[in-house]
């Protein structure tokens, strides 16, 4: 993978500078922040990373237009020198494919279910070695 770290600097000055902007907005997002480092699914990064596999993955907010939340993305898909973090992790079985044959299924009982994880993503345990692969970058 290219050396990332540039890219997502400009992406987090880029970002910092929306938040300077708006005061409510950067409230939400340390909020934010703060809520994955209380929870553990985050941890500070050391300032120096021993490992030779890298990546800074840059990181956004995204407001819902009616819930009027503010939710963090991490941006896998953001591309340096022709790269992203996406094109070298695993992808997962297609899912949209077998979408109508859940909802067909979801129609022969008498009684449907639906759930929700909260923050389900973020419940993904990463392994030790893997995770400087996924350093969200901050100041």
């Amino acid at each position: 993978m290219p050396e990332s770290y540039d890219t997502a600097m400009r992406r987090l000055r880029s970002m910092e500078k929306k938040l300077s902007k708006n005061d409510n907005l950067k409230r939400e997002y340390c909020e934010q922040i703060n809520n994955l480092l209380k929870n553990g699914y985050a941890e500070p990064a050391p300032n120096q990373s021993t490992s030779e596999r890298l990546w800074y993955l840059p990181h956004f907010a995204v407001t819902h237009p009616q819930k009027k939340k503010v939710r963090l993305v991490f941006d896998a898909a953001a591309r340096t020198n022709g790269k992203c973090l996406n094109d070298a992790l695993l992808t997962g079985p297609d899912l949209i494919r077998s979408l109508l044959g859940v909802l067909v299924r979801f129609r022969q009982g008498r009684v449907a279910v639906s759930a929700d994880i909260k923050e389900m993503f973020l419940r993904v345990k990463i392994r030790k070695e893997d995770r400087d692969l996924t350093i969200p970058v901050a100041k």
